[in-house]
């Protein structure tokens, strides 16, 4: 795979945020559209748009790739009547499901495929998340998610309950991603941007304990996972070290390589 396109790969996969599909025109298959507004076609693309901070104006676009419905530039307002909240920092679907987290307003919202809110939480009131959600990801039920201040919550993906947490993990931790039953996350920078750091933080979804750091380029943030592999880019300092892409591989105990 050339470094140009997954790089292009890497950047379309969070621009668009999450996308949904039926198997079949089948009602058994038919995505969960409860309380929608509008009608919508089976196969949906929506775009998270972050939004300016203090604004109080992330949205969230619905797309239908096959043309057979219009843009929504905000589809979030039309269907729960309100907006997003402040910055909308990341997205995934999972079980059919989009869950958000909007960092400025520091909570986690389910919806449903028509994007419809089922259920949110915020974490305003604890003293261990309340520095703002930054990214999640999903496994087994649960979902994953950064925070700044250095914690990661555990989080049930049903009932939005925080059913366990990680302090102490580093300053402002970024990026997360799933491989091999391992939570990779990380740690960008400290809490007041003076000086950037360059590592990745691996915990054991098994145990849901830090099993190790890697040490990676500097200023760690964007992450995925693709082919049993994690692909990682780190953002330099914004002088005289620039950007970096780096391929993480467990199968390799985890050995980190410079891309380019």
């Amino acid at each position: 795979m050339k470094v140009r396109s997954l790089l292009f790969g890497m950047l379309c996969m969070l621009a668009l945020g999450a996308s949904l599909a039926s198997c079949s025109d089948d009602d058994d298959d038919s995505l969960d559209d409860g309380g929608s507004k509008v009608t919508l076609p089976q196969t949906r693309v929506y775009i998270l748009n972050e939004g300016s901070q203090g604004a109080n104006n992330a949205g969230l676009a619905f797309y239908a790739p096959n043309k057979d419905a219009d843009l929504i530039s905000d589809i979030y307002k039309i269907q729960n009547n309100a907006k997003l909240g402040d910055l909308g920092q990341s997205m995934i679907e999972y079980e059919d499901e989009i869950y958000i987290a909007v960092y400025g307003s520091n909570y986690l919202t389910k919806l449903n495929a028509a994007g419809v809110e089922l259920k949110r939480v915020s974490f305003v009131g604890d003293n261990d998340l309340s520095a703002g959600i930054r990214y999640i990801d999903a496994e087994d039920g649960y979902i994953y998610a950064s925070f700044w201040g250095g914690a990661v919550a555990k989080i049930n993906a049903t009932t939005l309950e925080v059913v366990d947490k990680l302090t102490g993990l580093g300053d402002n931790l970024e990026g997360v991603a799933i491989c091999e039953d391992m939570l990779y996350v990380a740690n960008s920078c400290t809490a007041d941007w003076s000086a950037y750091h360059n590592d990745v933080k691996v915990i054991d979804l098994r145990t849901f304990k830090l099993k190790e750091t890697l040490t990676v380029g500097l200023n760690p943030n964007a992450l995925v996972e693709e082919d049993d592999k994690v692909f990682l880019i780190s953002w330099g300092n914004y002088v005289d070290i620039g950007y970096s892409l780096q391929m993480i591989d467990p199968a390799a105990n985890n050995k980190v390589t410079e891309l380019g």
